[in-house]
């Protein structure tokens, strides 16, 4: 357990944030072994080229694949940056970090797969593998996430 507890944040959303935390480690980490599994089949299957290599494609599958991966860090702050209120905190921070992480996959996997699968190029293979890794790092969750929530105030009902 993380022992650098902020005192401007309730304690209750900090032992939420730790545990919740955990949970979208696991699941990057189940996330970056899905892509390193894929890049492996890959590295095996590359000397059998069905298509003639066509670098266009492979251009256009890293240009789709680093704009994917590196649109999910913004769409993170974005997510971060809504109101919520105390009570609902661990699904409003596993979802804003989920979207995020979908991306990253979404974008290592696509160029991954064009790379090795349509037209082979282990490069280009290379360097989508390493962009998505680095991307899904960024959005590993952090305790300075915390920072840029907006934490709505109990709310005094006037009659």
């Amino acid at each position: 357990m993380n022992t650098n507890y902020k005192s401007e944040i309730p304690l209750k959303i900090q032992i939420e944030f730790e545990f919740v935390s955990k949970r979208i480690r696991i699941l990057a980490i189940a996330i970056i072994a899905g892509i390193v599994i894929i890049f492996a089949a890959g590295l095996f299957t590359a000397k059998m080229s069905i298509y003639p290599i066509k670098e266009i494609y492979n251009i256009f599958a890293v240009i789709i694949s680093l704009g994917l991966c590196i649109l999910s860090y913004p769409v993170k702050r974005i997510m971060l940056k809504r109101r919520i209120d105390e009570k609902k905190f661990m699904p409003f921070y596993f979802n804003a970090l989920i979207i995020p992480l979908a991306l990253c996959d979404v974008g290592g996997l696509f160029g991954i797969v064009t790379n090795f699968f349509i037209s082979v190029n282990i490069i280009y293979a290379i360097v989508c593998f390493v962009i998505s890794v680095f991307c899904i790092y960024l959005v590993f969750p952090r305790m300075k996430d915390l920072d840029l929530i907006n934490f709505e105030k109990d709310k005094v009902k006037v009659v």
